[in-house]
């Protein structure tokens, strides 16, 4: 993601295809070179999966329940929003 203030940003701003203002991690600010949008979208839902679905996040949230039970709600409310995005089932 190309934010404004970082180095990138400012050797990319020429390809950017949407406001600062528009920025979110579901839709991308600009072109690939070698993929399309949806393909795009795709591969971060794919890694997103991967990740919230692995044994070790997993043991890290039981980990940090366990020593912060008050995480516990936060946690659920976080899983009920990865599941309304797709990134798990």
């Amino acid at each position: 993601m190309p934010f404004p203030g970082t180095k990138f940003y400012e050797e990319q701003k020429h390809r950017i295809e949407r406001p600062f203002e528009d920025f979110s991690g579901d839709v991308p600010v600009m072109p690939s070179e070698t993929m399309t949008i949806e393909d795009l979208k795709s591969a971060s839902t794919e890694l997103f999966s991967s990740f919230y679905k692995s044994e070790e996040y997993k043991r890290h949230v039981d980990e940090k329940v366990r020593q912060y039970p008050y995480l516990k709600d936060s946690f659920e409310y976080f899983f009920v929003y990865l599941k309304r995005h797709g990134i798990l089932e």
